[in-house]
Formats: structure tokens, C-alpha cells, sequence
């Protein structure tokens, strides 16, 4: 028995194996499609229970700059249909994150932070970074091969289910709305950093 799972877990790791945009192996065992739909109805869910922004101007700033940092991602690592929706929350907390399906999200408390153009195209591009070198994925392939009980279509087709939340969105990075601690490790926050500021440069920014 020990040796068919085995089997079975080394088929998955040859078969899910990818390559990030920076040339690094990855294991990837959800299909894009799958994080797409799991990306929009997270953020659905952030829309609900969140409060959104109703400064035309901030929102206006945001949608900006955004704009100049999506312009600049290659197509095929894009979103299907190459829209990105763009909202700022009316939350204090210095928090920005973007997920799978072309959403964008922006705290408020950010813009106390990345106070310049330069410094928001940052804080954007590196989480942008993080969708399109497929982290969430990546981080979700992981716990669902260190669980045997796990598999692919569970999660996907239990995606609002109570007992597969923390991992769906922490694996999404955006834990923290939902009280899930689950931070990118420092191979996906050095990864994203240095594709975020290839981006950020390519957009006319400067931090």
C-alpha cells in the first residue's frame, strides 16, 4: 500500500511539475482554470463583507497605476479574458494583494505607507508577482500532498466549504482578511520581489 502511494505521489510531481516565470521547478497541481474561479470568488467574498472606497480620486489613483503595472504583464500569463477589476477597501490596515482571475485589491492604510506613484507600482507589481508565478498553486499543491486525505477536485469543488477556507485562502494570500495567518515563504517573497521591480521598471516607475 506504502509503495502505491508513493508511486502515485511521484507520477503527481512529474506530472505537475512547472516552470515559473523565473525559470524555477514548481509543483503545480491545480489547472489555472481552477485557481481562477477560486481567486474571483474570494474576492467576491472580500466585496461583501468589506467596506469599498468611495474616494473617486483615491480610487482613480489606484486604478492608475494598477493600470500601468498590468499593461506590462506578458498576455499569456494574464487573466483569460486580460481584465484586471481594481478596488480599494476603506481599511486602515497597510495591506495589498492580488489574486488569480485578474483581481487587485488596496487597502487604504497602504497608501500611508507607499506614499509616491513609485512606491505603490511597487507594493502592486510584487503582488501581482506573486498570482502570475502561480505561488497560491504552488502552496495549495503542497498541503494537498502532504495530505493524503486531500486532492485536487476536493478542493476545487469544495471551494466555499468550511473546512478547506484556511487553506484556499491563506494558499491565495489573502489570509490575513480572513484571520488565517499564512504567510508566502522567503522563496516566493524574494521571487516576487524581483518580478514585481522588473514590471515596476517597465511600467516608468521608480520606488
Amino acid at each position: 500500500m506504502r509503495i502505491g502511494v508513493l508511486a502515485l505521489a511521484a507520477s503527481l510531481l512529474v506530472a505537475a511539475c512547472s516552470t515559473t516565470m523565473t525559470g524555477r521547478k514548481q509543483l503545480t497541481l491545480i489547472d489555472d482554470a481552477k485557481m481562477d474561479a477560486m481567486g474571483i470568488a474570494a474576492f467576491s467574498s472580500l466585496k461583501q463583507e468589506g467596506k469599498l472606497s468611495q474616494d473617486k480620486a483615491l480610487n482613480a489613483y489606484v486604478g492608475c497605476v494598477a493600470a500601468a503595472i498590468v499593461k506590462v504583464v506578458p498576455p499569456e500569463h494574464g487573466p483569460n479574458d486580460g481584465r484586471w477589476e481594481v478596488l480599494v477597501f476603506d481599511d486602515p490596515t497597510p495591506n495589498a494583494f492580488a489574486l488569480p482571475g485578474g483581481k487587485i485589491g488596496v487597502h487604504v492604510g497602504m497608501l500611508d505607507i507607499a506614499t509616491t506613484p513609485g512606491q505603490l507600482a511597487a507594493v502592486l507589481g510584487h503582488e501581482v508577482s506573486h498570482v502570475l508565478l502561480r505561488h497560491g498553486n504552488e502552496r495549495m499543491s503542497q498541503s494537498i500532498l502532504a495530505d493524503t486525505a486531500m486532492s485536487t477536485a476536493s478542493v476545487a469543488a469544495g471551494a466555499a466549504a468550511p473546512e478547506y477556507q484556511d487553506l484556499i485562502v491563506g494558499g491565495l494570500g489573502v489570509g490575513a482578511q480572513f484571520g488565517v495567518l499564512l504567510p508566502f515563504s522567503r522563496k516566493h517573497e524574494s521571487e516576487a520581489d524581483e518580478v514585481g521591480q522588473i514590471f515596476m521598471a517597465k511600467a516608468g516607475f521608480y520606488p
